[in-house]
């Protein structure tokens, strides 16, 4: 009897073990890209947003930007000659930036933006949604 209670007790403890050993552990977090920093690049109107009321005009033209960033949380500000600067606020995960892009005048208000990005380079979609897709308007390129 004792012989079965002691088989037991050790297959239990070695399967409880057994579970304990795994090679999986905790997955790390994707390290965050910094893209703070000076920017130039440049910014082109896609094909046909003017028909569409967005005011975008940038035809393609150089910019600047200056970004600044917190962990994930990213802000900057994109100046361009054909319609002034662009308040820009975002969030990085991975390679990808995604946020808001905003001016409070007359003319482009600014919109939603979509990237790709890498610690040298940021390749820009800015658009707009309807209740049925995005409408992409800019696209803008940032090197350093």
């Amino acid at each position: 009897m004792k012989r079965i209670r002691f088989l037991i007790l050790f297959s239990t403890l070695t399967l409880s073990g057994l579970g304990a050993c795994s090679d999986r552990g905790p997955t790390q977090p994707a390290a965050i890209v910094s893209l703070a920093g000076h920017w130039s690049g440049t910014v082109t109107s896609l094909q046909d947003s003017s028909s569409r009321g967005t005011g975008a005009v940038c035809v393609s033209e150089s910019i600047s930007a200056d970004v600044t960033q917190a962990g994930a949380s990213v802000s900057g500000r994109i100046v361009t000659s054909c319609i002034g600067s662009l308040d820009l606020t975002g969030t990085v995960e991975g390679d990808a930036l995604t946020g808001v892009l905003i001016r409070n005048s007359s003319g482009f208000t600014g919109g939603r933006i979509s990237a790709a990005v890498t610690s040298s380079r940021i390749q820009m979609t800015v658009g707009r949604s309807t209740k049925q897709d995005f409408i992409p308007v800019l696209s803008i390129e940032l090197l350093r």
